[in-house]
């Protein structure tokens, strides 16, 4: 019995039920849902919350107003800090230009440092000719000691760019030219039974 009074009240509150929804969202006011229901006891420190605050802002509050009166503001013009000679601020608003090694470089380098440039032209220089520039002069050059010039010439190379050259190749061409019949009967390279290999001879891919 209950199953059914169930089901036939689901289809009553369902009638039409998409009619009555318009016709809500189409009024000019609808009506809000109902709040939930709060205790009482919440309900009545709320109200005198309310109530008390707006009490505490209409009324003169004479504690506060006696600590303004020692209170006293004097109006002097701003005068402009002056600047440190040591530490000028910059002047100039247009965009630094980018380094060329991504850091600024230093202006004055004691004895005994090096700047990325000054290291890049240690090294150019004892590339270009390691018998002129040994690691005496290059140390009496830039200012370092000799130990110093020494580990620098040993653990950094400048980067070089090698070209391999292939017999056949030629500038502007996609590789070695080869005929059809060497890549037809090309052989990979033999392996030996000591691990290394040998590449076939001329005669062989005839």
């Amino acid at each position: 019995m209950g199953v059914a009074f169930s089901a036939a009240k689901r289809k009553v509150m369902r009638f039409n039920v998409e009619e009555r929804a318009f016709k809500v969202l189409d009024s000019a006011k609808p009506k809000p849902a109902p709040h939930h229901p709060l205790p009482k006891h919440i309900r009545e420190k709320e109200r005198y919350v309310v109530q008390s605050d707006n009490k505490n802002i209409h009324e003169k509050n004479e504690s506060l107003h006696e600590r303004l009166k020692p209170l006293i503001i004097n109006s002097e013009p701003y005068k402009k800090p002056a600047e440190d000679p040591n530490r000028p601020l910059p002047k100039s608003r247009a965009t630094l230009e980018e380094f060329k090694y991504g850091l600024k470089e230093p202006e004055k380098v004691p004895p005994g440092r090096l700047t990325i440039r000054s290291a890049m032209d240690l090294l150019g220089k004892h590339t270009e000719n390691p018998t002129q520039w040994n690691t005496e002069a290059l140390a009496k050059h830039f200012v370092l000691k000799p130990e110093l010039t020494q580990n620098v010439l040993d653990n950094f190379k400048l980067l070089q760019v090698v070209q391999m050259e292939e017999p056949g190749y030629k500038e502007g061409s996609a590789g070695p030219k080869i005929s059809l019949a060497q890549a037809l009967t090309f052989k990979p390279p033999e392996q030996l039974t000591d691990g290394s290999t040998t590449m076939p001879s001329k005669e062989d891919s005839k």
